[in-house]
């Protein structure tokens, strides 16, 4: 999974330019929701899907969260969206 920042075209007819980096490192390392202490390392096998948490969420909403069923995992990050221009 990566994010992408488009740089849109300096002049009409132009190239513009797509950065990619990616949203975890390999050996990225949580936050442990399940007990609320410590840190666990990620195992993001084979992400099946991802969405933003409704706001109506009492504990995570409005974060974005990555569904890894073969893990056995939910990964939920914050600040993870480059700010609006």
């Amino acid at each position: 999974m990566f994010k992408v920042s488009l740089k849109p075209p300096s002049t009409p007819g132009g190239t513009g330019l797509a950065a990619l980096a990616p949203t975890f490192l390999d050996n990225a390392t949580a936050a442990n929701g399940n007990t609320g202490t410590g840190t666990v390392q990620l195992h993001e096998i084979d992400i099946d899907s991802n969405a933003i948490v409704p706001p109506q969420s009492p504990h995570y909403a409005g974060q974005f969260v990555v569904t890894d069923q073969t893990a056995y995992q939910l990964v939920f990050v914050s600040n993870v969206m480059p700010a609006r221009a």
